[in-house]
């Protein structure tokens, strides 16, 4: 049962950074003013009403530890890791879930009932987020450069860098390897056991580039040796590139060392 100044009068437009703890400002907001979420965007200019009221809404790291406190103490823990997964798709319909969730939660409503349109959208972006993780743990290909460091660069449709951190922590925790998001411009750096974020800069505009990998000499013969021992066991005349699409998606292909090339 929402709150009587839940009403959709008495909504309006925000706009926030596209942050996690900017979100949590805009569910802070929408408490202390009392005025509900008609849409939650991180940039004015996509905004369609012209009309309706739109509030901007500043990062307040404070105001945000509070309702993460008070969130983790109705959902625990794991519920609200949940949440942070969803708000990873990057997608202006899934924060306006997520602000309408948290009121849902913070007012006693029923936050596992299914026949909810708020928790029911919530869980199935929660599925296609987990599916492009585990994607991109199959699908990542590293390189060795040079210098020592492996490499590779990928393009998720959603800003899974976070949650597939830790398992390429501990599968290679013994190498030095850099995973480039293609899309985003950043990326995650490992070494000595410990993940840090780097933020590419580049000089022509739009996407970061493939990271040029200047391969060592040992890791072009693996490279060779893959490519071949693929070709190799690939049977054409029993070719179902439809099949082989669904599971390993035409959009991974071109960055996959065995795909580069295949026709």
């Amino acid at each position: 049962m929402r709150p009587a100044w839940a009403a959709a009068e008495r909504a309006r437009h925000y706009v926030y950074d596209g942050s996690w703890p900017g979100l949590l400002t805009v569910v802070f907001s929408v408490f202390s003013e009392k005025r509900p979420a008609l849409s939650v965007v991180r940039d004015r200019n996509q905004l369609t009403d012209l009309f309706a009221e739109a509030r901007e809404v500043m990062t307040d790291e404070t105001h945000a530890d509070r309702v993460l406190a008070k969130a983790r103490n109705l959902l625990g823990q794991r519920r609200v890791r949940e949440l942070w997964s969803c708000h990873l798709a990057e997608r202006n319909e899934v924060d306006r879930l997520l602000v309408d969730f948290f009121l849902l939660t913070f007012t006693g409503g029923a936050v596992d009932d299914v026949r909810d349109p708020t928790v029911l959208g919530l869980r199935q972006w929660r599925k296609h987020v987990s599916h492009e993780k585990h994607q991109m743990e199959a699908f990542v290909r590293f390189q060795e450069n040079a210098n020592g460091i492996w490499t590779a660069t990928i393009a998720p449709a959603y800003d899974v860098l976070p949650l597939i951190a830790p398992h390429f922590r501990n599968r290679y925790a013994d190498m030095e390897w850099v995973i480039a998001d293609q899309r985003r411009d950043y990326g995650l750096h490992h070494h000595a056991g410990r993940v840090s974020p780097v933020q590419f800069v580049h000089e022509e505009e739009g996407r970061l580039p493939a990271l040029r990998v200047h391969a060592a000499l040992h890791e072009r013969a693996y490279v060779h040796l893959w490519k071949t021992y693929f070709r190799s066991v690939d049977i054409p005349e029993r070719r179902n590139l439809g099949l082989q699409m669904q599971h390993m998606p035409k959009r991974h292909w071109r960055h996959m060392v065995e795909m580069v090339g295949l026709r």
